[in-house]
């Protein structure tokens, strides 16, 4: 954002000199431009600002300031009046394109950082990924809209009890219904995140003993 600034600031100050030193630069003129430099700039640092992906970020720039060159250019041709001028009509037609592309390019979702997960709901003041459990306080995720990242100090411990819970309800309920094989998936991914789930394994052994034959005895 601020070397869009910084460099939206050059050109206005090199726009305003070129009017001072030209004569055949019209202040009108002058004025026209030195209003296109502004907007471009805001627009193209109004990118950095958003929550967009580092491919749109890259894209938007190069199209705003490809459309700021061609508008600066014409502004050079145009008559001395605001009425009848189709230098400053074509200006306001393309800033209209320039803020509907913004509005209508999807943002980047909320992402947590421990799992990948997009699910994130909030709840009591803090965003929660539903997946893993991790907990963003709204100055973390909004710095994750940002910047896409935050860094995590200390020791980060991961609730999966919610997601345990429904992958044993899901293997009670194929145990149930004579799902074996589908029981011990679940069961299997319990273990692979809490190895020490006794249920899982208990459930897992049952399932395996259901689809034991002579020729392939589980048990």
């Amino acid at each position: 954002m601020k070397k869009s600034i910084i460099i939206g600031c050059c050109l206005l100050i090199t726009n305003i000199l070129l009017g001072l030193l030209l004569s055949k630069y019209a202040i009108f003129n002058m004025v026209l431009n030195s209003v296109i430099i502004i907007i471009t700039t805001a627009l193209t640092a109004l990118l950095d600002k958003i929550n967009l992906s580092t491919a749109y970020k890259i894209s938007l720039s190069f199209l705003f300031g490809f459309i700021g060159i061609v508008e600066y250019v014409c502004g050079f041709f145009s008559q001395g009046t605001l009425t009848d001028n189709w230098v400053i009509i074509t200006d306001l037609v393309l800033l209209v394109i320039q803020v509907i592309i913004l509005i209508v390019t999807p943002m980047k979702a909320l992402t947590c950082e421990m799992c990948g997960s997009t699910n994130l709901i909030k709840e009591d003041g803090v965003f929660v990924c539903q997946s893993c459990g991790t907990k963003y306080s709204v100055e973390e995720a909004r710095k994750m809209m940002v910047e896409g990242t935050v860094s995590v100090q200390g020791t980060v411990t991961i609730d999966n009890s919610g997601q345990i819970d429904n992958y044993l309800t899901m293997a009670q309920n194929a145990s149930q219904a004579g799902n074996y094989a589908e029981a011990e998936s679940y069961c299997n991914k319990i273990i692979e995140i809490n190895p020490k789930h006794s249920k899982a394994w208990q459930l897992k052994g049952t399932a395996a003993g259901w689809q034991s034959t002579l020729a392939n005895i589980r048990i």
